[in-house]
């Protein structure tokens, strides 16, 4: 069996599209009251940013994750312009013929899941049904046993991802949760993960708990299921998300997982460890992160992002 290949996603896969959630939030007046407080190194977090409507009260939040489900609606519709995402799990796709690709996002706006699921064959079944988590890890089995297959999976919960209340059943929807009867009350992920803290998003959202959770298990050679048999250490590719070594971002899940990974694994038995990600003064410290842990670092230029994938994906 081929090594399984686990890519990782972040919001530079979405601005090299041209979508940048942060700067259309600070756009709207009524949130200006609540993102009035977020410190200026992380005026372009999201993460920082969802967490201080949350903690401006109900209705801040509420109005916040109104407003980014409008926006992310109306990316969604034009995702014939999305040419990064488009290469993306275009070249992922031929891949996953003879190789299981499972791809994570830390993105919460939904073109992710848009491209890979809906235009590309990726499972995500959420995105067309509701679908217990239970029964989207049945499949992800049945792709890992099998030795090929694209699997996607939003691990930071996204903008119109519902969890049910009674079921716990996963379902995108870009309405007002309130509207949806069946199986509710419906949650939004992101109030239940992201508005709640991004250090600790694994432990109050079961969706980030199992993502990350697969993928510590497929990077450490671990069988990630009791019906699959373990596998060579899976290679990874991380596309723009920019990690660091501030106390405050090792401990994000992401980092904690690499961290944790790298740790328990001799440097002879580690798989592949790719980084491709922004060539700017503002990514050098991301870069001695990624490096010191032993990634290969790939740097793009602005509306290179894809060419430099395919490159990395090709060898």
């Amino acid at each position: 069996m081929k090594r399984p290949l686990v890519v990782f996603s972040g919001q530079g896969l979405a601005r090299a599209d041209g979508v940048n959630l942060p700067r259309r939030l600070k756009a709207i007046e009524s949130l200006e009251p609540a993102l009035s407080g977020v410190e200026w190194r992380s005026r372009q977090d999201l993460d920082a940013m969802v967490q201080a409507c949350a903690s401006h009260g109900e209705e801040s939040l509420r109005r916040m994750l109104e407003e980014l489900r409008q926006v992310c609606r109306k990316e969604r519709r034009s995702t014939a312009r999305k040419v990064s995402h488009q290469a993306l799990f275009e070249a992922l796709a031929e891949i996953a013929v003879d190789r299981v690709v499972v791809h994570l996002t830390a993105n919460v706006d939904g073109l992710t899941s848009a491209v890979a699921a809906g235009e590309h064959g990726a499972y995500w079944p959420p995105l067309g049904e509701p679908t217990l988590l239970e029964d989207v890890a049945a499949g992800i089995a049945a792709r890992i046993s099998l030795g090929a297959g694209l699997v996607h999976l939003p691990v930071n919960g996204e903008a119109a991802l519902l969890v049910s209340g009674s079921t716990g059943a996963l379902r995108t929807f870009y309405g007002s949760p309130n509207s949806l009867g069946d199986g509710g009350p419906w949650q939004p992920t992101i109030s239940l993960g992201l508005a709640r803290g991004v250090e600790a998003l694994d432990g109050h959202l079961e969706l980030a708990k199992f993502g990350y959770g697969l993928m510590r298990s497929l990077l450490s050679g671990m069988a990630p299921f009791p019906s699959t048999e373990a596998a060579p250490p899976a290679d990874l590719l991380v596309l723009g998300y920019a990690a660091g070594n501030r106390p405050s971002r090792m401990r994000l899940p992401f980092e904690r997982t690499i961290g944790e990974v790298i740790r328990r694994t001799e440097a002879t038995e580690r798989s592949r460890l790719d980084a491709v990600i922004l060539d700017c003064p503002e990514n050098e410290a991301t870069r001695s992160w990624y490096e010191g842990l032993g990634f290969r670092f790939h740097p793009h230029e602005r509306g290179k992002l894809t060419d430099v994938v395919r490159r990395v994906l090709a060898v």
